[in-house]
């Protein structure tokens, strides 16, 4: 098998500066030219409102990312319009392109033109250009998602300490912006470590591997008391995070998961939405009768700690049920009047700003939103109209992440499996931690769609040209057997 390092190397120096900036150059002007067709920014409520008062009152949002809304005070705030934010979130989408045309052919050796089309379509993906409109967390925290997946690469094929510390440092600047990756983040910087280990001495595998562990648990761990302190909470990535816990299992709850909680069980006798529909949810989360307000009333200030682990009881009794819920949520894509309901909100089409979040954007970030959510733009069509690529990504990236680790066998082996995982763990984390179907939950996995398609491409035009040489050669040996 040939070695990474060898795998890696992609080309002469000035020619690969060249093609670099070509590549940059490339995705700069299709974003450009977006922007120019379409640059209206959407809310999704209330998330967005969220995002937006806390950027301008500098509070910490309970139930939210608190990095995000800084990014905005840097941007927006400073800047006075929100416009800023967008130009911002549109270079988050061209750097997004160029690491995946960089990693592609660092990483995997893809030829030059398949790595820049790869960059041209993460950039042109309806996803990308959708929420790079939207006050939200996708389009930066892809972004940081595929920063960590450049690092990961960049230890499994040099093996240096920095690259594996900025991997965990990404993946705590994940949490940060989206707790649902928080999986992700703390498996990918010890998965690369041992990929990257040498077989043959158990000892030189294993002390890395530790160190890897350490240092994940170590940052994480800061990080979740650093939050504690600053929200004068329990540590944490969000200070509500057993809430959306619990809520996600809410139908496995039964009495006995309220064994050392210190409440009864007769707490479920208050609870007016039906706990066992999974698709109440939600509800059971936001809508007052609902398990969490229930919770939070009879609980107390203790309800935060009680919910945590009322959900790792009812995960316990039943953690094949976890699974269950979590196919049952899978199979209501295929449900048309839930997937257009689902589309609608993530669309923001459903929810229109109030009166305070409309005069806020007026005031701080010279924006008028009236009648935009009704208003659709080309960007909105575009994502609207493509919504099943990112259905067909859900349900296609496992069985590409294996034909990659297969393509990947006889070169860059490692580097294939860990692709092949990262694309695995995007649907197995989906499926497990969902308690409805979202869009927007879904907006790494084209990008890794296509890093992986591109793998395989390139492998199908290796074996033609191959094919193409053995067939010249054996030309040329039968010419030559002829005239002699």
């Amino acid at each position: 098998m040939q070695s990474s390092t060898e795998v890696s190397a992609p080309g002469k120096p000035k020619t690969a500066c060249a093609f670099a900036c070509a590549v940059v150059a490339a995705c700069l002007i299709v974003k450009l030219g977006v922007l120019l067709l379409d640059d209206r920014v959407r809310l999704f409520m209330g998330d967005s409102a969220t995002y937006l008062w806390s950027a301008v009152g500098l509070h910490i949002p309970p139930d939210r990312s608190f990095t995000y809304p800084l990014l905005i005070r840097l941007t927006a705030g400073a800047s006075g319009s929100i416009t800023t934010l967008l130009w911002v979130q549109s270079l988050c989408g061209v750097a997004t392109s160029v690491m995946v045309c960089g990693l592609l052919r660092r990483s995997f050796a893809l030829r030059a033109w398949i790595a820049a089309v790869a960059a041209l379509l993460v950039a042109l993906d309806p996803s990308q250009l959708f929420y790079e409109r939207m006050v939200m967390t996708e389009s930066v925290s892809t972004c940081v998602l595929v920063a960590s997946l450049c690092a990961a690469f960049a230890y499994l094929r040099r093996r240096q300490l920095r690259y594996l510390v900025l991997c965990i440092l990404f993946g705590v600047m994940l949490a940060s912006l989206r707790v649902g990756l928080v999986p992700f983040a703390l498996a990918l910087g010890p998965a690369a470590v041992l990929l990257a280990s040498r077989t043959g001495s158990l000892r030189a595998s294993v002390r890395p591997l530790l160190l890897a562990v350490i240092a994940t648990w170590a940052c994480h761990s800061a990080y979740q008391h650093v939050y504690g302190r600053i929200t004068h909470s329990h540590p944490g990535y969000i200070r509500d995070g057993g809430f959306f816990r619990l809520g996600l299992v809410a139908p496995l709850v039964t009495s006995a998961s309220f064994e050392g909680t210190g409440l009864d069980g007769s707490l479920l006798d208050d609870v007016k939405i039906p706990l066992g529909d999974p698709h109440l949810r939600e509800a059971q989360i936001w809508q007052p009768g609902g398990l969490i307000d229930v919770l939070k009333r009879r609980g107390g200030p203790r309800a935060y700690r009680i919910a945590a682990q009322l959900a790792s009881n009812a995960i316990g009794n039943d953690p094949v049920g976890v699974v269950r819920l979590g196919l049952q949520t899978l199979r209501e894509y295929f449900n048309a009047n839930y997937y257009r309901a689902r589309l609608a909100s993530d669309l923001g089409s459903d929810r229109v700003p109030d009166a305070n979040t409309i005069e806020l954007l007026r005031t701080h970030f010279n924006y008028d939103v009236t009648g935009v959510a009704q208003t659709p733009s080309p960007v909105y069509r575009y994502f609207e109209n493509t919504s099943a690529w990112l259905v067909c990504c859900l349900f296609s990236l496992v069985p590409l992440s294996i034909l990659v680790i297969a393509a990947c066998r006889r070169r860059c082996a490692r580097e294939g499996v860990l692709l092949g995982l990262v694309g695995t763990g995007l649907v197995v984390g989906q499926i497990l931690c969902s308690h409805i179907i979202s869009f927007r939950y879904l907006h790494p996995f084209p990008v890794i769609e296509i890093m992986c398609l591109g793998i395989v491409v390139n492998t199908i035009v290796a074996a033609r040209d191959g094919q193409r040489q053995s067939t010249h050669a054996q030309s040329v040996l039968r010419v030559c057997r002829q005239t002699s």
